[in-house]
């Protein structure tokens, strides 16, 4: 968008870039799909992945996601500052106050990973820059992890994601009242390596507070929730 005083000649693409770099601008292509013209609103963000184990090329990418429906990806640019990838990424959505989540692909080794930060998004947000950008951190794929439930607070069902680093024979997902009183068993048996979802939904219980307790083999991992009516 270019807001000028007096008339002026826009040309574009910039007549000083090489065939080949338009070629190389051509071949980067979205791994997850949206369409942004479904929105009236948007935002940006510019993100720096910290990982030593991840060698970045320019067709990496970084997807922020609403309810699992994407909302804007950024490809990995080198940026003119220093030797860092940084991903310039649009925000899309008219929603205000909701937690965009976000996904790295390795396109090197075709790989999705789950980042451990999310943001608060509205209409028009703008958050850091190429000098400082927003230092992000990609999930350990390799620990036992409960995420936080989305939504929390929640009325009357929540989503609730975990990774396992290792098959499980024993695996327990239950809820407990903030007696500490067990309420509901979500789910009692085996499960195989990686990520999961489960949905609770809480339509027959009372508004309060509530305990998550995932336990694998002699592992346990718990987060609080809130249900709201």
């Amino acid at each position: 968008m270019i807001n000028a005083s007096n008339n002026s000649i826009l040309t574009y693409p910039d007549s000083r870039l090489t065939l080949r770099q338009l070629n190389q601008s051509l071949i980067n292509e979205p791994y997850w799909s949206f369409n942004y013209r479904d929105y009236q609103n948007n935002g940006s963000i510019t993100i720096e992945l910290n990982d030593n184990d991840i060698q970045f090329e320019e067709n990496d990418q970084i997807a922020a996601f609403y309810n699992n429906e994407c909302r804007g990806v950024g490809y990995a640019k080198k940026s003119f500052f220093n030797d860092a990838f940084v991903f310039q990424t649009m925000l899309y959505g008219d929603e205000s106050d909701i937690y965009l989540n976000f996904k790295f692909y390795d396109s090197s080794e075709n790989k999705i990973y789950d980042i451990n930060e999310n943001i608060l998004y509205y209409p028009n947000i703008h958050l850091n820059n190429l000098i400082e950008p927003y230092k992000m951190t990609k999930v350990n794929n390799n620990i036992l992890r409960l995420n936080n439930p989305y939504p929390n607070p929640f009325n009357p069902t929540t989503t609730i994601s975990y990774n396992l680093p290792k098959d499980i024979n024993n695996l327990k997902i239950n809820v407990y009242d903030i007696t500490g009183r067990l309420v509901k068993n979500l789910y009692s048996g085996s499960q195989f390596t990686g990520e999961h979802k489960i949905t609770w939904n809480a339509e027959s219980f009372s508004s309060g507070v509530y305990f998550l307790k995932l336990k694998a083999d002699n592992n346990v991992v718990t987060k609080k929730i809130i249900l709201i009516k």
